[in-house]
């Protein structure tokens, strides 16, 4: 497996939400990060990947034709990043280990019994 840049995920995600908003500043504004700084990391993923994936001006950003398609790919993979992170925040916030219960028999079967089986339904570990 190649390594992996440690800022690519972070990187590709301003990319992402520069060319959403066509704007640096907006950007910037949105995310509390100054607009320079945002442009110079930017334009250093631009450089590390050799590709130009906006056209800037003074007035306005427009993605390249290039841009265009990594933006479409860029999304899906930040989408599924972050599902995979709750993913993995929802298991380990899941309930699991023994269940012990201390009722008299009649409780148990009548009233806690579906609400145990209920319970294991949803957290089956």
């Amino acid at each position: 497996m190649p390594a992996v840049d440690s800022d690519l995920l972070r990187d590709m995600a301003l990319f992402v939400e520069v060319a959403k908003r066509r704007s640096f500043r907006g950007t910037a504004t949105a995310l509390r990060v100054s607009p320079s700084l945002l442009s110079r990391r930017v334009t250093l993923f631009e450089k590390s990947l050799g590709v130009q994936l906006l056209k800037r001006t003074t007035r306005s950003v427009e993605l390249t034709e290039l841009g265009s398609q990594y933006l479409e790919r860029s999304q899906e993979l930040i989408a599924r990043a972050c599902q995979l992170n709750e993913e993995l925040r929802d298991r380990a916030a899941a309930v699991r280990g023994p269940l012990r219960i201390a009722a008299t028999l009649d409780l148990g079967a009548g009233l806690l019994g579906p609400l145990i089986g209920d319970f294991l339904r949803r957290n089956p570990g």
